[in-house]
């Protein structure tokens, strides 16, 4: 997984924490929540749903972010200076929306040198954020579909069938709706969502 030349960058930046580790970890899951809350924001702002699952204690232990996708309207999208324009108006947004939330900002964010290689790797990334959805209209469904943007999971609660119980549901509200879905993933997950019915 390494090697993907889409993840590296992304790696680079959750690997910007250099401390003992345990704190590294707890320091990457922040810059990680933070990173991939710009995305969610970025799909709420589609008219994008939360379908989560609550475990017995009442805290969540898996969600999926998705919308409703038109791929014609995509095409339609703003490029060059007003795409800059919109996705920094948008980015202040979700950074004001994340200051203000129970978990604010990642420690990481006060650390010269590791803000530094945080911008870095942002800048890196953000060419194969365009790749991502360019393949998404090259090879998508044309027809509108749900994009599956986020899947995740609480990392203690990994392995207790999460993930599983929430993509049967989403699948069947799919089919319901008469609605394909699309996602990408990392080679290493291509077999779990195979058995869900999603074809590479």
């Amino acid at each position: 997984a390494a090697s993907d030349p889409i993840l590296r960058p992304l790696l680079t930046l959750l690997g910007c924490c250099k401390s003992d580790e345990r704190e590294s970890t707890k320091e990457r899951q922040e810059v990680a929540a933070f990173c991939f809350g710009f995305f969610m924001i970025e799909l709420l702002e589609k008219s994008g749903m939360i379908l989560a699952i609550n475990g017995p204690d009442g805290e969540m232990k898996s969600c999926i972010v998705f919308h409703e996708y038109q791929t014609e309207k995509e095409k339609a999208r703003p490029t060059g200076v007003w795409k800059k324009i919109f996705g920094f108006i948008r980015d202040v947004k979700a950074y004001i929306i994340m200051k203000g939330d129970k978990l604010g900002l990642p420690k990481a964010l006060g650390d010269k040198d590791k803000k530094k290689i945080l911008d870095e790797s942002d800048k890196m990334f953000a060419p194969f954020g365009d790749l991502i959805c360019k393949k998404h209209v090259k090879f998508g469904p044309q027809e509108p579909h749900w994009y599956i943007g986020i899947v995740a999971s609480d990392p203690e609660s990994q392995g207790q069938g999460y993930c599983k119980e929430i993509m049967t549901l989403l699948c069947c509200a799919a089919d319901e709706n008469g609605r394909q879905c699309y996602l990408e993933c990392l080679t290493k997950n291509r077999t779990f969502y195979e058995k869900f019915g999603f074809q590479a």
